[in-house]
């Protein structure tokens, strides 16, 4: 039960905004590093300074885990939820919001909890009518959603409802820290979507399955799971129902233990499947929509992606099932069908993202990549052989470079590993931050001023470094030198940082 860094951070990040008067926060931070955790972190302090605590969330699993959680760190609390007791005595409640919504606000036969704080749990989807009304039913109370992608399906940001986002950690942090570990990812085609309608920002699910569910694309996960799985527990992210049952069924009669889940089954059956994939009676567990959120199985670590999706938060939500550490998991293993992958990038990349409503994350990953290789690549001109970067205009002689299209074959064969962009690999925000740790200290031994670290920086990344990284200086704190910022700026932060985390509220 000990926070982890990153977490302890978060959490400081969260109150010292509170203290600072915002009252809509987003608490963002990669599947499996421990938002529950995190939120725990919260309830327990705000408890402990006499505040009421609302913690709502979409689906029963959530609220179970967050229950469990709450346990753990001995905090009493109530729970609403169709079919369970019901303690409104206490001053933490834990409630589904359709429970909480129908019994409080509909139907009228209960009052709605006090609340000081609202925690949402995948609040990426707390831009729905429900949630809404029952936010508005709290003005004065401090709200944090909780998400791993703080996007709609549609990929616009949140912005409309929340006002600050805290990034806890990034997934290149949390892979390199071992608090996940690497996605390595086998696509064996893309496939043809060509024709499907597009609803809410994501194909239409019966097309979808209709097109998927195909007898040759079938026997192809079979094969390909087979050949590259070795027997993993694994999890099936399938188009619909009929889809899931169709891959169970091929899967069973090759003599493979496996299950199918859906949200139509009676819960006990469906936690009985999941516990017979944990206690190891299952191999495999294919799902229609059921596991893409707070589903926690850290030895599961093979996801076979049968469900394209042009949603990208929805690609992360399903890939990052089986990115937690395990005893004996060096890797997980991610067989994508779906042609994802090739459309989302890698599911354990670095994501910009922003609360910005009126941007798709796609087109600032875009941007930032185009960005990157322009920074890399260096350009002689044709007309006067000036050799300049980061721009296609020549700044001499104003000629313009043309891009050349690059050849792409297409070849039959054995299903391969989608090798990893060299500069995505080598250049996560964790290896600029050591790097530029290191370029800080060179700064101070050579008595040097805080810009020649940044220029040092610069000389291998291509760029300076920025606001993501930690301990860079701000507006006069360049003209600084090197062991002067390091005295005044750094180390009383480092200090601050050393100390417990504070309570929430003051």
């Amino acid at each position: 039960m000990e926070p982890r860094d990153y977490q302890i951070r978060a959490v400081e990040q969260l109150r010292k905004l509170i203290a600072l008067g915002n009252r809509k926060l987003v608490l963002v931070s990669p599947t499996g590093s421990g938002k529950t955790f995190m939120s725990s972190m919260m309830v327990k302090s705000a408890v402990e300074k006499g505040k009421s605590v609302l913690f709502l969330a979409h689906r029963r699993e959530l609220v179970v885990q967050k229950s469990k959680t709450l346990f753990k760190f001995d905090v009493p609390h109530g729970i609403i939820q169709a079919g369970m007791a019901t303690d409104l005595s206490q001053p933490v409640q834990v409630a589904s919001k359709d429970t909480l919504y129908a019994r409080a606000v509909r139907r009228e036969v209960m009052y709605l909890p006090p609340a000081d704080l609202i925690i949402a749990d995948e609040c990426h989807r707390s831009l729905a009518a429900t949630w809404v009304k029952l936010f508005d039913a709290y003005p004065d109370a401090v709200r944090i959603g909780l998400t791993a992608t703080p996007i709609r399906g549609t990929g616009y940001g949140l912005g409309s409802l929340y006002d600050n986002m805290v990034i806890a950690a990034t997934s290149p942090e949390l892979v390199a820290s071992g608090a996940l570990v690497t996605t390595r990812v086998y696509a064996p085609y893309k496939p043809d979507l060509s024709g499907l309608k597009v609803a809410r920002g994501d194909y239409v699910s019966a097309q979808l399955e209709k097109r998927m569910n195909q007898q040759t694309l079938v026997g192809d996960v079979l094969k390909h799971w087979e050949r590259l799985a070795d027997g993993r527990k694994s999890v099936g992210f399938a188009c619909g129902i009929q889809h899931s049952l169709h891959l169970r069924d091929t899967f069973l009669a090759r003599g493979i233990k496996a299950a199918h889940i859906d949200g139509e089954m009676e819960t006990a059956r469906r936690d009985e499947i999941l516990s017979d994939l944990s206690e190891g009676r299952l191999t495999v567990v294919f799902n229609a929509m059921v596991l893409t959120e707070g589903w926690d199985q850290p030895d599961a670590s093979v996801a076979m992606l049968v469900r394209p999706t042009k949603s990208f938060g929805l690609y992360l939500q399903m890939a990052g099932r089986i990115q937690r550490p395990f005893p004996g998991k060096d890797h997980a293993l991610l067989i994508d069908h779906a042609g994802a992958v090739h459309q989302h990038g890698f599911p354990d990349e670095e994501v910009p993202w922003s609360l910005d409503d009126k941007t798709k994350v796609e087109d600032r990953i875009a941007k930032r990549k185009e960005g990157e290789q322009r920074e890399q690549q260096q350009f002689t001109c044709e007309q006067c052989s000036a050799v300049f970067a980061g721009r296609l205009t020549c700044p001499r002689c104003g000629h313009m470079i043309e891009r050349k299209a690059k050849e792409v074959r297409h070849d039959k064969g054995e299903l391969a590993e989608i090798e990893r962009n060299k500069l995505n690999r080598t250049a996560t925000l964790h290896d600029k931050q050591k790097f530029w740790d290191e370029c800080l200290g060179w700064a101070i031994g050579k008595q040097m001023k805080v810009g020649a670290a940044a220029h040092r920086f610069k000389q291998k990344y291509g760029v300076f470094p920025n606001s993501k990284i930690l301990n860079v200086p701000r507006g006069s704190e360049w003209q600084m030198k090197a062991r002067e910022f390091y005295t005044a700026i750094v180390k009383p932060e480092k200090e601050r940082s050393k100390l417990e985390v504070a309570e929430l509220f003051n």
